[in-house]
């Protein structure tokens, strides 16, 4: 059997029998038996037992009646654990099917200590773990010494002291670290693991939304951009800190289940580290983890096309490579018009200007009939034409080199480039840009495996044009677009 990693839950997922505690009509609370499911992955789901509050209504003329199933909405509900934990459901719906049973749903769980308050909790303190998270620490929480030989007399690990990297700023500080566990009391086995995470101080606290929002999200995120692949978030707990700075106490915690949180703690290996490289770490990277954090959650409030296309693709499932291709130059498309804007601005007024100059000497010159010149008009576009492959030709030139290369080789652009469609076709841009027509018109259709190939490329385009947007060097984006690492 496995051990447990070093990093510990609270509560393993399982059902657990519990007193709810629902808030009658009258103002009080009502204590009722029953059950919480503690999901990994999914939502918390319970069961009451016994007289349901705010069920009954008054009749005219004396008695009381009520309409089934009934729901109940509590933007704060509790219940007490037989092992004496307290749950604390955020934005929980009692389903009352009966006068004496009912199902809770809620969006989320959190162990541990009761709510300080009905208003809404706060949270100065969040604790994560995301999948592989080493392979972005940059440094092992041990240093290397040679294996001993059975006879030495001691044995030692000596810890590496830089393993525990800090930053911080004028709101928050990003505390990189191990957790650690010692086998240490069979005298016939000895071992010592490390489980990576990474804890985040706020300076005037967040609410669960912006816990969500603007740090768990954004860390997932750039983990599997620098992985290369979606990474789980295996732990999360939030609470509030004791007062002196980078203590690792806890004045109060919860440890959260909900969607998307997985409840597999996982210690560092080499192998992993191995097996899945990052093309980034934050202990060689200069740049600042909470900054980079900051600049994700800065773009996705500014609606920066490539964090809402390719930035939401990261944690998702894997697509038809059809709808991929069609996704990736969507985003890369937007990011260039994104970042143009000011000088598409001007391309636009002087095109406008000098339509109007050359209609106007038409007009001037011709006897057209009014339908004519409203024709003319109409078909004489007021913008610009940008096409797709001189968009994508800039967009590809403002990162490393080797994705023009690397789309010529494809065989969907062998099959194109001679296409009696277009016999001028120049460059892997021109042929992205007919593909592109064909897939989003029904055109005509393509072998899955050429697809592929090619959104295996564009991908590596936009992840190394995300890395550019957070600041990442040119050298983790040459990376990227060589295929190092994942």
């Amino acid at each position: 059997m496995d051990e447990p990693a070093a990093l510990k839950l609270a509560l393993p997922p399982d059902t657990y029998r519990c007193t709810w505690k629902i808030p009658n009509a009258e103002g009080g609370i009502d204590e009722l038996a029953g059950d919480i499911h503690l999901r990994a992955n999914k939502s918390p789901r319970g069961d009451v037992y016994g007289e349901i509050p705010e069920i009954w209504e008054p009749m005219e003329g004396g008695g009381k009646s009520a309409d089934f199933p009934q729901e109940k909405d509590h933007p704060i509900l509790t219940c007490n654990l037989v092992n004496g934990k307290v749950v604390t459901l955020l934005g929980a719906r009692v389903f009352a099917f009966t006068s004496d049973r009912a199902t809770v749903l809620a969006r989320c769980a959190l162990v541990g200590d009761p709510p300080s308050g009905q208003d809404g909790l706060r949270f100065d303190r969040i604790k994560i773990q995301v999948g592989n998270i080493s392979s972005i620490f940059g440094v092992a929480p041990t240093r290397r010494t040679p294996l001993p030989a059975v006879s030495d007399d001691i044995w030692s690990v000596e810890r590496e002291p830089e393993s525990s990297q800090w930053w911080e700023d004028s709101g928050a500080s990003f505390w990189m670290a191990y957790d650690s566990s010692l086998t240490a009391a069979d005298p016939y086995h000895f071992r010592v693991r490390f489980s990576p995470v990474v804890i985040i101080d706020l300076n005037d606290g967040a609410t669960f939304d912006e816990v969500l929002e603007q740090w768990l999200s954004p860390l997932q995120n750039i983990v599997s951009l620098a992985l290369g692949k979606r990474q789980e978030v295996t732990f999360l707990a939030i609470g509030t800190r004791r007062a002196e700075p980078r203590s690792v106490g806890w004045s109060s915690k919860y440890q959260v289940f909900g969607y998307g949180l997985h409840q597999e703690p996982f210690d560092s290996t080499l192998k992993d580290v191995i097996r899945n490289p990052a093309v980034m770490d934050w202990k060689t990277d200069a740049k600042n983890p909470l900054e980079v954090l900051r600049t994700w959650s800065a773009l996705r409030e500014q609606h920066n096309p490539l964090i809402e296309t390719y930035g939401t693709l990261l944690t998702a499932q894997p697509q038809h490579p059809r709808a991929k291709v069609l996704l990736l130059l969507q985003a890369l498309e937007g990011l260039h018009g994104f970042e143009n804007k000011e000088k598409e601005a001007e391309l636009s007024l002087a095109h406008r200007d000098r339509r109007l100059e050359i209609l106007n000497e038409i007009f001037s010159a011709t006897s057209l009939s009014g339908k004519d010149k409203r024709f003319l008009k109409r078909n004489f576009t007021s913008r610009p034409l940008v096409s797709l492959d001189a968009r994508l030709r800039e967009s590809f030139s403002v990162i490393p080199d080797g994705v023009m290369s690397a789309l010529a080789s494809t065989s969907l652009m062998e099959t194109l480039a001679c296409d009696p469609r277009e016999p001028k076709i120049k460059d892997p841009a021109d042929i992205l840009r007919l593909a592109r027509n064909d897939l989003s018109h029904g055109n005509r259709g393509y072998p899955i495996q050429d697809l592929e190939e090619v959104a295996e490329i564009l991908e590596r385009a936009a992840r190394a044009h995300l890395l550019r947007c957070l600041g990442g060097s040119q050298a983790a984006q040459a990376n990227v677009i060589k295929g190092e690492g994942n």
